[in-house]
């Protein structure tokens, strides 16, 4: 996949989560177009979705961590995926900026 369809994916996952946001809609659509938004990212590597993160105005932080939350919650992406971007921000960043830990009784690896 080129660069062209990181943004795109980006674009289109920052669109659905505004609209979600602002109940700009029917929410069993917008969460649907949310998730499929966070499927489609996640078929990009790591290296990649961390640079769309770092690029954004956005908490890099927050949002890797929400998209590996997410990842392992929706159902259709493979949980690899979600380690993978997981252990390549942890082995990146300082310890202190290592993905949070998802909510209690989430059962999230």
């Amino acid at each position: 996949m080129n660069e062209l369809d990181i943004d795109m994916a980006w674009q289109n996952l920052r669109q659905a989560v505004n609209d979600l946001e602002n109940m700009n809609g029917d929410m069993n659509v917008l969460v649907a177009t949310m998730e499929a938004g966070v499927e489609l990212l996640m078929d990009f590597p790591p290296r990649q979705i961390v640079a769309k993160a770092e690029a954004s105005e956005l908490p890099t932080r927050a949002v890797i961590s929400w998209l590996v939350f997410e990842s392992g919650r929706i159902e259709g992406i493979d949980p690899a995926k979600g380690r993978a971007l997981k252990d390549f921000w942890n082995g990146q960043a300082p310890e202190d900026q290592a993905v949070m830990k998802a909510p209690p009784g989430a059962g999230l690896y």
